[in-house]
């Protein structure tokens, strides 16, 4: 039997040697088995791991503005226009 999901919840009741991960590679397709047993690892976790490759659990605009706080943060010296960026960046993060 075949079952094609994205649920979590359906791949963290299930052992590695019960689960394919499909991936391009060059023209083709291929199949390959986690390196370990998904089963018992939590959706967070599993949302995190290799096999769905979620940097993180926040929003993509909220990681975009963490990104851009610390990147300008970091920066030894920022010119004018740098320097409201990561207040900006900030107060976008602020709820």
């Amino acid at each position: 039997m075949i079952i094609a999901t994205h649920n979590p919840l359906m791949i963290g009741s299930l052992h590695r040697n019960q689960v394919r991960i499909l991936a391009h590679e060059d023209s083709r397709i291929v199949s390959s088995e986690p390196e370990y047993d998904p089963i018992g690892i939590g959706v967070e976790g599993l949302l995190k791991s290799d096999l769905y490759g979620l940097r993180s659990m926040l929003a993509p605009e909220v990681l975009k503005n963490i990104d851009t706080q610390n990147r300008l943060l970091t920066l030894p010296q920022r010119r004018a226009v740098q320097e409201k960026d990561p207040r900006e960046a900030s107060e976008r993060l602020e709820p």
